[in-house]
């Protein structure tokens, strides 16, 4: 949820003297769903500090028993099944599937609602999937939410790729950003910027058409090129936002790189590839998660 190639992200300096530094999460409003729980997205639960591991994985199966029922996760699933069908219309059971779950900015799980029904989204994906490989990484995983992640079964990332993690091995690959930066998307379609790794890819982010519709123009050439050219060559499904709580999965689309191929002989198109810069100005920040300090990063 909240706030992860070889080249050196580009760090930008102010005319104070700072520089810019990536962040994880996207904005995320707090609403009515979430105070009726006693919390607003800035919430923290009280018993955080005394919570041992089993304690949070049982917050995280109530979690997962609330979100299998309900229709959010129904029509989530049928989304799922859609894109897929998009990504290779030939698709049938013994069709190539998804292998592995690449999963960045979740945030701090433990102590943030809206984090913890995300996990949830992704360990029941997981399972209705029958995906083996599921990788996370955010600075913000205190070492408890480490060793709770390792004992799910799932492998926590230890180098922060500042979101650029490539497909490997041609595996379709499920990259999970659940309301993260703007610039954190950028730098994972920056990544894979070529036709083998994108059609590869399935990306559940941040809608890019509202990005691209949102964002000013000078900011999206400048700065946001990758996620608006991405419209170009991808198919987007908007997940409906019926979930009891609104916060958590709103402005959510799943998008599959189906249009590819009238794009194979535009070499312009694919050889412009600079790596992103960014600007303190640019960025947005979480309203779920403290600042992440540059040490962290």
């Amino acid at each position: 949820m909240n706030p992860a190639s070889n080249q050196e992200f580009i760090h930008v300096k102010r005319k104070r003297g700072k520089s810019a530094t990536l962040n994880f999460r996207h904005n995320v409003d707090s609403s009515e769903s979430l105070r009726s729980l006693g919390l607003n997205s800035n919430s923290k639960l009280q018993d955080t500090f005394c919570l041992t591991n089993d304690d949070i994985i049982k917050k995280l199966k109530v979690a997962q028993s609330h979100l299998e029922v309900s229709g959010f996760f129904s029509h989530f699933q049928g989304l799922v099944a859609k894109a897929l069908q998009a990504l290779d219309p030939l698709r049938s059971p013994n069709s190539p599937k998804i292998l592995k779950i690449v999963c960045l900015g979740l945030g701090s799980f433990s102590d943030c609602i809206i984090a913890r029904y995300q996990l949830a989204l992704l360990t029941l994906l997981q399972t209705k999937l029958e995906i083996g490989s599921v990788e996370l990484f955010d600075p913000i995983f205190s070492d408890q939410e480490n060793a709770v992640l390792e004992e799910l079964g799932f492998h926590v990332l230890t180098i922060n790729e500042e979101g650029r993690r490539c497909v490997e091995n041609d595996l379709l690959t499920l990259f999970y950003l659940p309301h993260c930066s703007h610039q954190l998307t950028n730098n994972l379609l920056f990544a894979n910027w070529n036709i083998e790794k994108l059609k590869n890819c399935v990306i559940i982010s941040n809608s890019f058409a509202n990005i691209h519709n949102s964002v000013p123009p000078r900011i999206l050439s400048q700065s946001l090129s990758f996620i608006s050219r991405a419209g170009d060559i991808c198919e987007e499904f908007e997940v409906k936002n019926c979930f009891e709580y609104s916060d958590i999965f709103n402005d959510t689309s799943i998008h599959v790189f189906s249009k590819l191929n009238a794009f194979h002989q535009m070499n312009d198109f694919w050889l412009d590839c600079s790596p992103p810069v960014y600007l303190d100005s640019d960025f947005v920040k979480s309203s779920c998660i403290e600042d992440i300090k540059p040490n962290q990063l």
